[in-house]
């Protein structure tokens, strides 16, 4: 957009064109703000909870584990595709909070401890040892459960490195 300003010229008597500037559009988004100084002192809380690894070893030695999967060829190499679910009953003094489930949900040991399950899992139903593991995990509260418990599924896809026997269509 073009503007020009008109001066008037005593003079001549008349008007006379003496700027003419290119005015552009602003740009859009947020304009130019000043830069505060951050406050000297910042308060955060944080609630940091965690599992023992006794008790947490104990509930996953009592879990109960459905497994499901099988072999695929794919492009002349033996593919698993399966599925681990796990049923952790918790006991009957823990306390039955979402503070709980969050907790055992982001806990990395337990994450850890139900991948091993699933790729012992997988292991065994695919004929062959496995190569890297890739895997899903999801983490809830199992409502349908007779007790408290908390449900782990975890979706696993491996290349079978070695065919070793006949997989196993479970």
């Amino acid at each position: 957009m073009r503007i020009a300003a008109r001066f008037w010229d005593a003079a001549r008597g008349d008007a006379t064109i003496a700027i003419a500037m290119q005015i552009r559009e602003r740009p859009p988004g947020p304009g130019l703000a000043k830069v505060q100084s951050p406050p000297l002192l910042q308060r955060r809380r944080v609630e940091l909870v965690a599992c023992a690894a006794g008790p947490l070893r104990a509930l996953f030695d009592r879990a109960d584990v459905l497994s499901e999967g099988s072999t695929r060829d794919e492009h002349g190499a033996l593919v698993y595709y399966g599925s681990t679910s796990l049923l952790v009953t918790l006991p009957q003094d823990a306390p039955r909070s979402t503070t709980l489930d969050r907790a055992l949900a982001f806990d990395p040991h337990l994450r850890l401890r139900a991948l091993r399950v699933a790729q012992r899992e997988a292991a065994a139903r695919a004929g062959g040892p496995l190569g890297p593991l890739h895997a899903e995990i999801r983490v809830g509260p199992a409502p349908r459960a007779m007790a408290a418990s908390i449900a782990l599924t975890v979706d696993v896809t491996a290349q079978v490195l070695l065919r070793t026997a006949r997989p196993s269509r479970a």
